[in-house]
């Protein structure tokens, strides 16, 4: 039977020892993967920057087109102001003209006396003339009657003129020859208003 003696130094237990060049490759791996993990993080955070930076540009051009659309509905909103107010002065511009018209013309709105009509018809005096109806409705004055010569007719009318409450600007003038007998024209002054002066 054989005896080992462990005190003997060849049968002492070696001290672990680890070889220089298999930790240079373990160092080398470690820093490669920390560099790669790095560069991944690096990757993934400029990528979310850059992602950040686009979502705020859009986010200030959104910014800006709200901006500017509010600008356009506050003009639009003006501008119908501006038109309701225009829509106003014209009406207002249309009532003055119409009260400085009647104004102007007093003549307009001067009331005439039926028998001042009446008693300036009497005293025209043309014998080829003669009227057969007289209407008159507020100071509309109309006038029918009859001639037997065309020429009567254009000189009475110039007589009419010369009277003043005759003095009128006859809307219509009819003229025909009288059915049952040829020899008299008839005449129509339709719609005489009262002939401003000027």
């Amino acid at each position: 039977m054989q005896t080992i003696n462990f005190y003997f130094a060849e049968y002492r237990p070696k001290p672990l020892s680890f070889d220089t060049q298999f930790a240079a490759i373990l160092l080398g791996v470690s820093i490669l993967s920390m560099s790669i993990i790095g560069f991944i993080q690096s990757s993934q955070l400029n990528q979310l920057t850059a992602i950040n930076q686009l979502k705020k540009q859009q986010l200030d051009k959104i910014q800006a087109e709200t901006i500017q659309l509010q600008k356009q509905l506050n003009q639009k909103q003006t501008l119908q102001s501006l038109d309701s107010q225009i829509a106003n002065q014209k009406e207002l511009l249309i009532r003055y003209r119409q009260i400085l018209n009647q104004v102007g013309n007093p003549a307009q709105t001067q009331l005439v006396l039926y028998s001042d009509v009446f008693s300036q018809l009497a005293e025209q005096k043309d014998a080829g003339v003669w009227l057969t109806k007289i209407s008159i409705e507020k100071n509309n004055l109309s006038l029918e009657g009859s001639s037997t010569e065309s020429i009567s007719i254009p000189k009475y009318i110039d007589q009419l003129k010369t009277a003043p409450a005759l003095k009128r600007q006859f809307d219509e003038l009819k003229v025909q020859r009288d059915q049952n007998n040829t020899q008299i024209i008839n005449f129509a002054l339709l719609n005489g208003r009262i002939a401003s002066e000027g």
